[in-house]
């Protein structure tokens, strides 16, 4: 069983970075204390790193978290990785809402590619988790590694300014927020090993057939 990780225990370095995180939440992205967040979490180290700095957090503020993710049932082990996350919440005593999508399905019927079917049906399941459990916004993984990898993406497509300037810290409209966006992938393995938290690996990630990952590598 791991522990809910505590700020006190972290040595200065990645006690820094949990209060970096914290600042930026606080000034960026202007969340107030005593609200509800909705927490996507793969799996994965960047949104178990997530998860665990919020954890840190939460109690400073009095937030009040909860956990969904999404199964997109196109790999063998996603059930697993669902799994996964909801057995850290369960022993972390933070909700966890389990969601599943038949994206093979969704892509053929609507004539998209597998990635594209994939983040229409994962962005809508979460925004029906966020309204079910009262949350005023939902929390992704994404570090300052993916806003370079989002540039790169845009600039092949012939994106102009301003977009060319990649994911935003907070997109309002659709109620996301991103705490990570200026931390290095790095330094939040760091954490998950210094805390002695595994995370689940998506071997699709190596699939080179996705313009995403060819860049990537």
């Amino acid at each position: 069983m791991i522990p809910v990780p505590e700020l006190r225990t972290l040595p200065s370095r990645l006690a820094r970075l949990c209060l970096d995180v914290e600042r930026f939440c606080r000034d960026r992205l202007k969340m107030q204390d005593s609200r509800a967040w909705l927490l996507a979490v793969s799996g994965g180290a960047d949104s178990t790193a997530l998860l665990c700095i919020m954890t840190l957090l939460a109690p400073r503020h009095g937030w009040l978290l909860h956990v969904a993710t999404v199964d997109h049932q196109l790999r063998p082990e996603s059930a697993g990785d669902a799994a996964f996350v909801a057995g850290l919440c369960r022993t972390w005593h933070i909700p966890c809402r389990i969601l599943t999508a038949d994206v093979s399905r969704l892509a053929r019927q609507n004539g998209l590619g597998t990635e594209e079917a994939a983040r229409r049906a994962r962005y809508a399941l979460l925004e029906q988790a966020r309204r079910a459990c009262g949350a005023t916004a939902i929390l992704l993984g994404h570090h300052r590694g993916d806003v370079a990898e989002d540039q790169m993406l845009r600039f092949l497509r012939g994106t102009g300014w301003p977009a060319l300037g990649g994911m935003r810290a907070e997109d309002a409209e659709r109620h996301l927020l991103r705490p990570l966006l200026c931390t290095e992938s790095r330094v939040l393995k760091e954490l998950l090993h210094h805390c002695g938290i595994t995370w689940r690996e998506d071997a699709s990630n190596a699939d080179i057939r996705y313009t995403r990952n060819r860049l990537r590598h």
